[in-house]
Order: structure tokens, then sequence, then C-alpha cells
């Protein structure tokens, strides 16, 4: 049988368990870790929000994210930052972008750039649903949209972009330059047949050519982009390359490229004959024989065949330099498939956009504009700053919350026995 002494140490002992615990349930009940308090994702509530921004300018908050939060909670844990509490995250939040920039087309449309962690799959979709996915791959990934509908959106990597798209741009005219031959006379059909306006100058004979509207002087105020098929004589030469270097496009074929060095995206290499003259829907340019380019240090590899590089492109001056590897496309589109026409008209029509003029407009849509949130990540840093080690280390602590209901059941039982402990004894 305990002595009364045993008893009463034991009281005090229940009584000062009774006062750690309920020190500990106050204390976890205000957020716990210092003066302010930590949160999670499931946090970032409107209600959360308001709980935070009712607590003394001296609290800190430390806030643990697995996806960048969305514009609202973003700017609305910077004013808490500009109210005096000092704002901290940590979490790994994947660095995703979107950039939507119009199409010098005719037909109209958008190019969709996106960013995200290579072998992520990454959705686009406007306001009515889902236009398209794609396995995201060491260079992003790459929409066309030929239009939409409200504001264009990528999701991947666990968050979501969004932007609106600007407005498109007005197609000028597109020059041929070429001698009469089955390849000058397919481009100018595909290009036409896309809804360009074509001005056209044909050489027939020496000294002598077939013109087309008003091909020169080449002007950025008429026309957007210049596509070279054959040897450019010396005026031809240096009137192209004052086109692009006052902004417009130039898309060059082999034997034009040959004859302008300086201005193409690269040198003209030795000729490849296709492996076989059949097409098929595989490979579709497969069958086409090659000029391949040897790119400069400033160009961007835009298409491979076969091992060769037989699409580039380049900065020149204030405008955009495309150079083709492939001879005589129109074999393509006499000798391929069913859809080899459709097929043959695209593929001119994107290589001639890549090059065409497009009109300063300051960069494309990204954060500009209400709703925009076109790269959440540094969108987040440019509002609370880098992700803080402090942060990560207090987000690996167990929320004391947690433990608020074993806390009180362990309160009720030390002054339960207390309580009892004492009335068996007789004490007051």
């Amino acid at each position: 049988m305990r002595s009364l002494a045993d008893r009463v140490r034991l009281e005090r002992a229940l009584r000062l368990a009774a006062f750690a615990l309920l020190a500990f349930c106050a204390w976890a009940l205000t957020g716990g870790r210092g003066d302010g308090g930590i949160g999670g994702q499931e946090h970032l509530t409107s209600a959360g929000l308001v709980e935070w921004t009712r607590r003394s300018p001296g609290d800190s908050l430390a806030v643990s994210l697995k996806s960048a939060p969305s514009a609202v909670q973003r700017d609305w844990l910077r004013a808490l930052g500009a109210a005096g509490t000092q704002i901290a995250w940590s979490g790994t939040v994947s660095a995703t972008a979107i950039e939507v920039l119009p199409v010098p087309d005719p037909a109209g449309g958008f190019v969709v750039l996106g960013a995200a962690p290579a072998g992520a799959w990454v959705a686009l979709a406007d306001s009515l649903g889902a236009i398209d996915s794609v396995r995201v791959g060491r260079s992003g990934v790459v929409f066309r949209a030929a239009a939409h509908t409200g504001t264009l959106r990528t999701m991947g990597a666990g968050q979501e972009t969004r932007a609106a798209a600007p407005d498109s741009l007005a197609a000028r005219r597109a020059v041929v330059i070429g001698r009469a031959g089955w390849e000058t006379r397919f481009v100018i059909t595909a290009l036409e047949e896309r809804g360009w306006i074509v001005d056209a100058r044909v050489a027939v004979g020496p000294g002598v050519a077939v013109t087309q509207g008003r091909p020169l002087p080449l002007d950025t105020a008429r026309q957007s982009v210049v596509i070279a098929i054959d040897s450019l004589a010396e005026p031809d030469v240096g009137a192209i390359a004052r086109f692009v270097a006052a902004g417009g496009g130039a898309v060059l074929a082999p034997p034009a490229a040959a004859t302008m060095p300086s201005l193409a995206a690269g040198r003209v290499a030795a000729h490849v004959r296709p492996p076989t003259v059949a097409f098929s829907a595989a490979s579709p340019r497969g069958g086409l024989a090659l000029d391949p380019v040897l790119p400069r240090a400033d160009a961007i590899v835009l298409e491979r065949q076969r091992g060769h590089v037989v699409l580039a492109a380049r900065r020149a001056g204030a405008g955009r330099v495309v150079q083709s590897g492939y001879d005589e496309t129109w074999r393509w589109r006499m000798g391929g498939g069913d859809d080899a026409v459709e097929a043959h008209r695209e593929w001119w029509t994107q290589t001639v956009a890549a090059a065409a003029y497009r009109p300063d407009r300051g960069p494309g849509t990204g954060d500009r504009g209400p709703g925009n949130d076109g790269s959440p990540l540094a969108s987040l840093v440019a509002a609370l700053g880098p992700a803080s080690q402090a942060a990560a280390a207090s987000a690996a602590l167990p929320d004391p919350r947690r433990f608020l209901l074993p806390a009180a059941l362990l309160l009720f039982a030390a002054l339960l026995g207390e309580w009892t402990s004492r009335r068996l004894r007789g004490a007051a």
C-alpha cells in the first residue's frame, strides 16, 4: 500500500503533466513553431488565408507546397508579407510555363510553347475542353491551335498554366522567286491554296522573266516573306538581305542558299540520293533527295531526315531565315499517298510561317493580363522569393495539431487521476 507521501508526489506529477499538456494544446491551437504557423497546400483555402490574415503583423508563416499556388493565393500571401508577416515557402515546385504566339498565316492560328520537366505529359485545353496532349521532350513542347475559345491552359507536372491568346496576325503577301519548273509551280500553288497572296517572278529564259503581282522591290510594308527556289543573281541577293535585315523573312531552297552563304542558316552539303523513290505515311518526305544543311553556330535545327539536318533557321538582323535541305519537294506532292497534297501544303505553310515577318508587338502572352499565369514558379519566386531551407526544415517536422486529440485525452486522464487520488485520501 502506497504511503501518503508517495500519493502526494503522484498527484503533483499528474498536476504538472496536466499543466504541460494544457500548454501544449494552447501552443498547437495557435499554430505552433514560434509566433507564427505552418501550412501546406491544403491550407491555401479562403478560410485558411483569412485565418492567417487575422494574425498580428509580427507572425511568421511557412508554407509547404507541392505545386505553385494560384494567382489569387500568391497575391494574398504577398499581401500578408507586405503587411509585416514573414512568409517563407518550401517544396518541390515544377518549372512550367506557357507562351502563345500568333502565326503569320492567312488561315490564322496560334503556336503554343510549353515548358515542363522532360518526360511529363502536358495537355492543352481551352474553355471548351481538351485540344491536344503530348509528352515533354528535352526542348519543351509545341502545340498548334487553329482556333480557341477563351483562355488557353496547359496541365502537367502537377500544375496548370494559363494565357490568353493574343490577336491574330494579318498575313501579308509572299514572294516566290525561281525558274520555271515543277518546284516553283507547286510552291506557288501550295501557298495560294492556303490563302496567301503570292507575288512571283519566274525566269523562263536568259534575261526573260514572267511576273505575277509586284514582287519587287521587297518591302515589309507589303510582304511578309520571300521564297527563293533557285540560284540568285547578285541584285536579288542584296535585295533579300536588305529585306531580312528590315524584319522580313526568307526561305531558301538549296540552290538559293548556295548563292548567299552569308545569309543562309548553314552551308549546303553534298547531294544525298534517296534510298527509295516511294513515299510512306511513316516517313512522308523519306523519298526526297537531300542537299543537307551544315548549320552555323547561331542556327537552330528544325528538322532532320535520315540523320541529316534538312531544315534550319537563324535570325539575321530583325528578320528570320529558314533554309531547306529538301530537293524537289514537288515529287512528294505528286507521288505521295492520298493526303500528299494536303501534307505538302501544310509543310510549306509551317516552313513559311517560321520565317514570315511579325510586327513588333512585344513579348508573347504569358503573365500579362488578368487571369494569366504563364509561369507559376517564376511568379511565385518573384512574389515570395526563392524556396527557404528553414521553411523546408520546419515543414519536415510533424504538424502539432495532429497530436491535439491524444494530448486532450491525456490531459483529461491526468486531471481525473489527480482528482480520484485526492478524493480517495479525503483531501479537499
